[in-house]
């Protein structure tokens, strides 16, 4: 099922008030909004932002906790950031209730000198609080993960992040998943493909198939796993690809594509 920007929205705020029969914390009741800024942090795009004014902090000389705030807005993104293609429906979900995690979490902040910095907020207790929501959202129906090992831990939190698990929505009518190996991904319309660096490391990364997918795109997913940027991909038998090369023929030769990057 397709969906506009105005259906995705609305959408999103359908998903609020179904949370909000079953969350423990009353979600925000905020305007949520797309998120078009294009940041990113170690090689992950930013994929929304919680705009939340803190009011009160707990006493303390060089280390306070928020004890009181308000959320005003939500904003989240409806589009890759590299690619510009429109996000599952359960990717968006995802993000969504990633900012509602932040809006529900204390934050801490630290002093040096006369000056308050504030922590990132993704420590544990987000994390126990983005966890929580994920389970609502699952009982709800709204979205479905596969039953693996490590479901819910914080390297399966971070894939969800940055988008290499994409679960499906049973209440919204997305594709069905297939539970292979432990990936969260629809059945069909999918590329897996093997990412090989220098040093011999091989990643396996599978990715929702659109004709717009590019080797650029392989360079994003082999900064994330690797941790080192890359400049060039390249098929095995050293055919460089441009940046604008498209996946779709490759991998319609190959269900097992394999490429090095350099």
């Amino acid at each position: 099922m397709m969906h506009n920007r105005e259906q995705l929205l609305e959408l999103c705020c359908q998903v609020r008030t179904i949370m909000n029969e079953e969350a423990a914390v009353l979600l925000p009741d905020c305007p949520i909004q797309e998120y078009k800024e294009l940041k990113e942090e170690d090689g992950i795009p930013h994929l929304g932002r919680c705009h939340i004014n803190y009011t009160e902090w707990s006493s303390g000389r060089f280390s306070q906790t928020s004890i009181a705030s308000e959320t005003t807005l939500i904003e989240i993104s409806l589009t890759h950031p590299h690619t510009a293609e429109s996000l599952p429906v359960a990717a968006v979900i995802s993000i969504l209730i990633h900012e509602f995690a932040h809006s529900i979490t204390p934050i801490r902040r630290y002093r040096s000198a006369d000056t308050w910095t504030i922590y990132d907020g993704h420590g544990i207790d987000f994390r126990i609080q983005y966890a929580t929501l994920l389970k609502v959202a699952e009982k709800k129906g709204i979205l479905c993960f596969p039953a693996i090992q490590g479901k819910y831990s914080r390297k399966f939190l971070s894939r969800l992040d940055s988008l290499e698990v994409i679960g499906s929505s049973p209440r919204f009518h997305t594709q069905p998943l297939t539970t292979s190996e432990g990936r969260c991904q629809p059945k069909k319309d999918l590329y897996r493909i093997t990412i090989v660096n220098s040093k011999n490391i091989r990643k396996l990364v599978s990715i929702p198939v659109c004709e717009h997918r590019t080797a650029a795109h392989l360079l994003v997913l082999a900064k994330s796993k690797f941790q080192h940027r890359y400049s060039k991909v390249a098929l095995l038998d050293g055919t460089i690809l441009s940046n604008l090369s498209t996946l779709d023929s490759l991998c319609k030769e190959s269900s097992e594509l394999c490429v090095l990057v350099l």
